[in-house]
């Protein structure tokens, strides 16, 4: 797995992004307004009443709330200033945040759609997926869930990526469509990992930075500190005829749904506002 670290001017002589790399770009939104405006406490008076998804990541699986914002923030607050409950972090997961709230959008001018595929370019917030985690928050080894690629925007706070390549996915102890029973972070599975042939890539992702998985990119990632952040998974014409190829090896059909109908955008120009009307539902799905 090759992965490329470049400052924001080095990135701006050459602005694209590549299928076989994983791509860090060091501040490269570090001059948005969002980059120290916005903090749990500022969702909670901005965005107070708005319905966001809660997921708790655990050892039996993936649980989750639906709740305000504001409630979620006091969730937050009080994991934060009790350490005995660490294991069951309150994790604001999946919300289409600019569809919730369009006058954010403001603090984060000059957004990089030029490195989306056209299809995206116009209305490319609608296809946003925001987080906030508290410290210590890990989501567990897997893939996004279409098999998309994936442009992420950390806004606050830091996080440790923990990366694998996908043909490496089936020495990671797969348990059903994306997820992973084995930890990259923790040297035991490290060292079984490496043992098996797998390489595993750490990049830490700090506020202001601009990050690039290619599809297919196993992913384990925990925070560092309470963060805010979010991403923008995408097909292009490629990365989707690739993703069909998931059915062998039991891709659900949800998924399936998905990505035909991107298919269908991307190959057989399909009209912008019907695709949406169909694939919104998938910024909240649960996999």
């Amino acid at each position: 797995m090759f992965i490329k670290e470049l400052t924001a001017t080095e990135f701006a002589k050459d602005p694209r992004l590549t299928a076989d790399s994983v791509l860090l770009v060091k501040e490269a939104i570090s001059h948005w307004p969002a980059v120290g405006r916005w903090t749990p406490s500022f969702f909670a008076r901005q965005c107070a009443d708005i319905r966001v998804t809660v997921k708790y990541f655990t050892s039996a699986g993936i649980t989750s709330q639906f709740l305000s914002m504001k409630y979620f923030v006091e969730l937050l607050q009080a994991f934060n200033e009790n350490p005995e409950n660490r294991d069951i972090a309150p994790y604001c997961h999946d919300v289409p945040i600019f569809l919730q709230n369009p006058d954010l959008i403001a603090d984060i001018e000059a957004f990089p759609s030029h490195l989306l595929p056209e299809f995206y370019r116009a209305n490319w917030w609608e296809y946003v997926q925001f987080f906030i985690s508290p410290s210590g928050a890990t989501t567990p080894l897997h893939f996004d869930t279409l098999r998309t690629h994936n442009l992420f925007f950390q806004v606050m706070g830091d996080k440790d990526f923990y990366l694998i390549p996908w043909q490496d996915r089936n020495k990671c102890k797969r348990r059903g469509w994306r997820w992973f029973d084995c930890d990259p972070s923790a040297s035991e599975d490290l060292c079984q990992l490496e043992s098996s042939g797998v390489t595993v890539r750490k990049v830490k992702v700090s506020a202001g930075d601009m990050f690039y998985m290619p599809a297919g990119t196993l992913h384990h990632v925990k925070s560092n500190a309470d963060c805010i952040s979010f991403n923008l998974d995408f097909h292009n014409k490629t990365s989707v005829l690739k993703s069909f190829m998931g059915i062998k090896e039991g891709m659900p059909r949800t998924n399936l749904f998905y990505n035909w109908l991107t298919f269908r955008a991307l190959f057989l120009g399909m009209d912008r506002s019907e695709f949406f009307k169909k694939y919104r539902s998938y910024l909240n799905f649960i996999s």
